[in-house]
């Protein structure tokens, strides 16, 4: 008979992999959030990485520990080639469909680096405007990023229902400027940068 052994316990260990700090935009409180959903101030200039911009559409299952499923656009030379719609796909007998976004990383010295989520209809329409701007004023886009300051709440109604307004964070362009090193900290998926004397002074 041969040597009989036990099953092994099972080692529990944690996922090494950081959180990325976010910037998210909160419609009905017309404010910005973290991650954490705790109210944050852009005050003024925020610098946006617009060579590092993702788009396309994100499906959430809406099951606890989960992530969402993606399918990402073309970006090419400050120009995107936006995907068709991906088909809903059921989760417990409910159809649940694609929801369209825009994740520009973004740093200020207040803030650090961050990853800016524009999530809701409201945010994409602050995101269009974003890259509108970008599209105008883009040199090279070569190793540069590009300064935007928070200006005003915007609200301008829905075509397909006048009676709402999207209510978005209206964002101007101010210039372009050479990448700073502190969003290297957040390709590698650290905590956000500590500000420095040699930070960029926004």
């Amino acid at each position: 008979m041969g040597v009989t052994m036990p099953l092994p316990d099972i080692v529990v260990t944690k996922s090494d992999k950081k959180s990325v700090p976010i910037i998210k935009w909160k419609v009905k409180e017309s404010s910005f959030v973290d991650e954490n959903n705790n109210p944050i101030e852009i005050n003024p200039g925020i610098l946006f990485d617009m060579e590092n911009i993702k788009s396309g559409y994100k499906w959430f299952s809406g099951l606890k520990g989960e992530s969402p499923d993606t399918a990402l656009d073309k970006w090419e030379n400050g120009s995107c080639t936006a995907i068709p719609v991906p088909p809903p796909k059921a989760v417990n007998g409910e159809m649940k469909r694609w929801q369209r976004f825009v994740e520009i990383p973004c740093y200020n010295s207040k803030l650090g680096t961050r990853l800016f989520s524009f999530s809701t209809n409201s945010a994409y329409k602050s995101a269009q405007n974003i890259v509108r701007q970008w599209e105008d004023h883009r040199s090279n886009q070569n190793g540069t990023c590009f300064l935007f300051k928070f200006n005003k709440v915007q609200t301008e109604p829905i075509p397909s229902s006048p009676t709402n307004n999207y209510v978005y964070p209206e964002f101007v362009f101010e210039q372009e400027i050479s990448r700073p090193k502190e969003f290297s900290q957040l390709e590698e998926g650290t905590k956000e940068a500590q500000s420095n004397n040699d930070s960029p002074p926004f």
